[in-house]
C-alpha cells in the first residue's frame, strides 16, 4: 500500500484518508489544523496552544480543571503547571486538550485507533462530556474531526500502551469496489511470514520440496537456499494449533454430558462386591489423575472379552477413555497385573458393562451378562516369573568353563587310590 493512499475503514464503515503529519511534539495540533472541518481563528501551532490556554485559565477554569482531574494525572503536575507545558513549542498535548477544543470552539474530536485485538475503535470528546459533565457539553449541531492515534512510523501496530502519534483522518465518500484498506494491511501483518509467501529462493513450497540437482553437486549457498525452502515448506504445513483448538472445543463442548466419577474404594477384606462397586462410570481422567485397582479390572476385562473389547487395544482406549500405552501397561507390567488379576477373575460382563455409558452398552445387547473371561495366561506369567531361575549365558566362554572344570574333575579322581588299583 501506498503511503500517500493509505485508508481506513471504522467498524460503522465509514472510510477516511490517512494524512500523516510530522512528529515533533505538534502531531496533535497538526491533525487538528490539517483537517478541513476544523474551523477555529488561529493559524498556527503556536496560536492554537495559546487560544486554548487562554481558554482554560478564563472563565472556564474550573471545568478545565475537573477535566484535567479526571483524564490527565500526570505525575503530580498541577492543574497550572500542566497548562505552562502546554504554552511550551513541541509539548506532547492529547485527550485532555481535545476535550478542552471541544468545550473552546464547539468542535467534536473523534480519536479513532486499533485496540490490542486489531479492531478499531473510536473515542468522541462529545461522548466524554455527555457522560461526566453534561452541563458543559456544546448544544445543536456540531462538526466533527476525526484524527488516529497510532505508534509513530508503525501505523500497522496493536499496541495502545505504544501509541504515541496522531494522523489526519479525511472523510471519503462511498467508494465502489474493493479497496486495500489500512485494516487489512493490520491483519495481514500479524499473520505469520510463512503463511504469506508461497515459495523462496525459486522452489515452490507448497509440494515437497528437492533439490535442482544431485546433493552432492551443491554448493554452500545452494544448501542454504535448499534449508531454506524446506524449512518454508515444514512451516507452511505443520500444525499451527487449528486442529487442537477444535479438538478442544468439541471436548468443552461435550464437558456438560459427562457424569462426574464419584470414585471407588477397594475394601480390605477379600471378599468384593464387584456388582455394585464396579458399575460406577469409569472417568476419562487427565495425565495426572488416578484410577483405581477396581476401575483398571473393568477396563482389563472389557479389553479382554471376545465379545466386548475382543483383545483390540484401541477400541478398548475408545470405549473407556484410557489411553492405548496405558491399557497395555496394565496388560504386560507384572506389579500390574498383580493388582487387577483377582479382580478381573471375580467380574462377569454384565457388571463391565455396566461401568460403560449407557450409548456404548447399546452397542452390545447380544453379550451374556453371565460370561466372564480367561486370565489363565497372565497368572501363569505370574507364577513363571516367581519360580523362574535365572541362567545368565555369556556365549563361547561357558563351554570353556565346563571343559576345564570336567577335565580337572576327571584328573582329580584319576589320581585317587580307588580309581589306580582298578587300572
Amino acid at each position: 500500500m501506498n503511503d500517500a493512499n493509505i485508508i481506513f475503514s471504522d467498524l460503522k464503515g465509514n472510510r477516511y484518508l490517512v494524512r500523516d503529519v510530522p512528529g515533533a511534539g505538534d502531531c496533535a495540533l497538526l491533525a487538528l489544523l490539517h483537517n478541513p472541518a476544523f474551523h477555529a481563528p488561529v493559524s498556527g501551532v503556536d496560536e492554537l496552544r495559546r487560544a486554548v490556554v487562554s481558554f482554560a485559565r478564563g472563565e472556564s477554569r474550573q471545568d478545565c480543571s475537573e477535566v484535567y482531574s479526571l483524564v490527565g494525572e500526570r505525575n503530580g503536575v498541577t492543574f497550572d503547571g500542566y497548562l505552562s507545558q502546554v504554552l511550551q513549542p513541541g509539548f506532547w498535548v492529547g485527550t485532555v486538550f481535545f476535550v478542552w477544543v471541544t468545550m473552546c470552539y464547539g468542535i467534536t474530536i473523534c480519536s479513532h485507533y486499533f485496540d490490542a485485538q486489531r479492531i478499531p475503535q473510536c473515542n468522541a470528546t462529545d461522548d466524554f462530556l455527555k457522560s461526566h459533565m453534561p452541563a458543559v457539553t456544546p448544544t445543536g449541531s456540531q462538526p466533527q474531526v476525526h484524527v488516529l492515534f497510532h505508534q509513530y512510523r508503525n501505523m500497522k501496530c496493536c499496541k495502545p500502551a505504544m501509541y504515541n502519534h496522531f494522523a489526519c483522518l479525511l472523510p471519503v465518500p462511498h467508494m465502489s469496489g474493493d479497496v486495500q484498506t489500512l485494516n487489512a494491511e493490520v491483519e495481514k501483518s500479524v499473520k505469520p511470514w510463512w503463511t504469506r509467501a508461497d515459495g523462496v529462493n525459486g522452489y515452490d513450497c507448497s509440494k515437497d520440496v528437492k533439490a535442482k540437482k544431485q546433493k552432492g553437486k551443491l554448493s554452500k549457498i545452494e544448501w542454504k537456499e535448499l534449508t531454506e525452502a524446506k524449512t518454508l515448506h515444514y512451516l507452511k504445513n505443520s500444525d499451527q494449533g487449528a486442529k487442537l483448538a477444535v479438538a478442544m472445543s468439541k471436548k468443552l463442548e461435550e464437558a456438560p454430558d459427562k457424569e462426574v466419577d464419584v470414585g471407588v474404594t477397594v475394601p480390605n477384606s477379600t471378599t468384593v462386591n464387584t456388582d455394585s462397586q464396579m458399575s460406577q462410570l469409569l472417568r476419562v481422567s487427565d495425565k495426572y489423575d488416578r484410577r483405581n485397582w477396581l476401575q483398571r479390572a473393568t477396563i482389563v476385562f472389557i479389553f479382554l472379552h471376545p465379545k466386548i473389547g475382543a483383545k483390540n487395544s484401541a477400541d478398548t482406549a475408545a470405549f473407556t477413555g484410557v489411553k492405548e500405552n496405558t491399557l497395555l501397561g496394565w496388560l504386560y507390567q507384572k506389579k500390574f497385573i498383580n493388582g487387577w488379576l483377582e479382580l478381573v477373575e471375580a467380574m462377569n460382563a454384565g457388571t463391565a458393562l455396566r461401568a460403560l455409558p449407557v450409548h456404548v452398552q447399546d452397542l452390545f445387547p447380544h453379550v451374556d451378562p453371565e460370561s466372564t473371561v480367561c486370565v489363565k495366561r497372565f497368572r501363569n506369567r505370574i507364577l513363571g516369573a516367581a519360580n523362574q531361575r535365572k541362567i545368565y549365558f555369556k556365549g563361547g566362554k561357558v563351554s570353556e568353563i565346563y571343559l576345564f572344570v570336567g577335565l580337572k574333575l576327571f584328573i582329580t579322581l584319576a589320581n585317587l587310590p580307588f580309581f589306580s588299583s582298578l587300572s
